[in-house]
């Protein structure tokens, strides 16, 4: 728990937002939705969004993050935040190692819902190309995504990503038999045999799905099945991408029973993250990313012990977070570390 926690607070825009009115307001607003409602009582994702508020609140005030060029060397005991998070999900209860994933996804989900609101989205310009068309379809997706389902969440990690089906038939090459746009807040990346780096993984998320043969695709307007394949593209980039390894292999009853410690190159430093190729539209020319943060699961599936590599604003130096120990790190000394263990990864992109 506490290694997303340490990427989380790696994100300035994050933290400041909890410590400006701005989260105030939000959370009052949400409040006063939920008291007008027929069940006035405060929800477990309000509890969980007002107690990380709080913490990191104590956290400032204390000065024991962000200090500027001095290290951090006092720790801080979640243990409000960790009770609130049981009760939302018992599945988190007790001392025992849960998933850092699983932990970090509700807690944005339970942010976002706390603290959500309506987005107005104005569009104007006649579009001349199919880019221009493409991104005027993107746009009023977002619209309805995002009516009275916007939050600091949303702000800094969704992305838009979009999932066109194409007719391959030899009459009707490249039809578009069905549109549609959908919202990340992370991508989960599976690592394929051969993988040697995030790109490969990458690849695979976006590879083109095939529906022929015995798994055609019935095409309503035609009233009969065809071939088709389906493609994705980003359509809109967040601000900071989670992406996350899928290191830890299920068997069909959902039981987790193998870490994958194939090692996966992650770009890092002055060697950024281009995902440029797996994006259509306007934002394919500045679809670049710096490493912020890293989470590390150390160990095997029976004994594994996680801690956090993130960087810090004011210095632009990596620390260390395991457990009480902080300390400066040199990321080309732990490479080896990050590429076999790395589990989820926190980029911000350039120019946001």
């Amino acid at each position: 728990m506490n290694t997303f926690l340490q990427c989380l607070m790696s994100i300035p825009e994050f933290t400041d937002y909890f410590l400006s009115t701005e989260y105030i307001d939000d959370l009052s607003n949400q409040l006063k939705i939920t008291m007008k409602g027929k069940k006035k009582e405060i929800s477990a994702n309000v509890v969980l969004t007002r107690t990380l508020g709080n913490m990191i609140r104590e956290i400032a005030a204390a000065a024991l993050f962000r200090s500027g060029p001095t290290p951090m060397i006092h720790s801080y005991n979640p243990r409000f935040f960790h009770e609130s998070l049981q009760k939302l999900n018992t599945d988190f209860a007790g001392a025992s190692q849960h998933d850092c994933q699983e932990a970090l996804t509700l807690t944005l989900d339970a942010i976002h819902e706390s603290l959500k609101y309506n987005l107005i989205i104005d569009s104007s310009g006649v579009p001349e190309s199919s880019i221009d068309f493409l991104m005027v379809s993107s746009a009023e997706a977002m619209k309805e995504s995002y009516k009275n389902n916007y939050s600091k969440v949303s702000e800094l990690f969704d992305s838009q990503v979009l999932q066109c089906l194409f007719c391959t038939e030899p009459d009707r090459p490249n039809d578009i038999l069905s549109r549609r746009f959908e919202i990340y807040n992370q991508v989960n990346l599976e690592i394929p045999d051969d993988a040697d780096n995030v790109y490969d993984c990458l690849d695979k998320f976006f590879e083109d799905t095939v529906l022929d043969d015995d798994n055609l695709y019935f095409d309503e307007k035609a009233g009969k099945k065809v071939r088709a394949k389906i493609v994705r593209r980003f359509t809109a980039l967040p601000k900071y991408m989670i992406l996350t390894l899928k290191r830890f292999k299920q068997n069909m009853y959902g039981v987790t029973y193998k870490k994958i410690s194939r090692e996966v190159a992650f770009p890092f430093g002055d060697d950024y993250l281009d995902i440029s190729d797996y994006v259509e539209g306007y934002e394919k020319e500045s679809a670049t990313y710096e490493l912020n943060a890293v989470t590390i699961h150390a160990g095997n599936m029976g004994f594994g012990h996680y801690f956090a590599y993130a960087k810090n604003q004011s210095t632009g130096t990596f620390y260390e977070y395991n457990d009480e120990t902080v300390r400066p790190i040199d990321l080309d000394k732990v490479m080896t570390s990050i590429s076999t263990n790395g589990y989820l990864f926190v980029y911000k992109r350039i120019g946001s």
